[in-house]
């Protein structure tokens, strides 16, 4: 196992809606991850809200808005998958396979908040805080402190 490769609760793996977060749309146009997706998505974002409200009490609505969206993005998402080391949990058709790693990017993201919302409605939001947190807060800190350098150094550009 490398070293910042993250675990799955073993007990998830028995969870039906788990299961299914997992399915990608190119798999089973029926049985897919996609509505789990719509609401881990959704789940996240209050999550992430949450946690950046009560740790940065100081900062404004802007750059609170700035920092989750440089945490919660394609590119931080796929990389917490791909750091739960389940790759091969996913069902994709044989010409997703066949991507570059990179262009499935946006499926292993989406994936993550799939099982993100499966976790949500079999256990509850307690549950995905936890799990969550886990993967994500140290990424997060390092972001946050990140962010905030740029801001105080006046490093920021412009806009976004």
């Amino acid at each position: 196992m490398k070293k910042n490769t993250l675990a799955i609760k073993k007990s998830y793996l028995q969870l039906p809606l788990f299961k299914q977060a997992f399915v990608h749309k190119s798999s089973s146009s029926d049985q897919n991850n996609e509505r789990l997706e719509f609401l881990g998505d959704a789940v996240l974002e209050i999550f992430i809200s949450e946690y950046l409200f009560n740790r940065f009490s100081d900062l404004n609505e802007g750059r609170l808005t700035q920092m989750r969206a440089s945490l919660v993005n394609t590119k931080s998402l796929a990389e917490i998958f791909l750091r739960l080391d389940c790759k091969n949990l996913l069902s994709t058709s044989k010409g997703t396979k066949n991507l570059d790693e990179t262009h499935k990017y946006s499926i292993y993201a989406g994936t993550l908040e799939a099982c993100i919302g499966a976790v949500f409605i079999e256990l509850g939001f307690e549950a995905v805080s936890y799990t969550h947190l886990r993967a994500h807060e140290t990424r997060e800190d390092l972001g946050c402190r990140r962010m905030l350098e740029k801001k105080k150094g006046g490093g920021g550009g412009g806009g976004g």
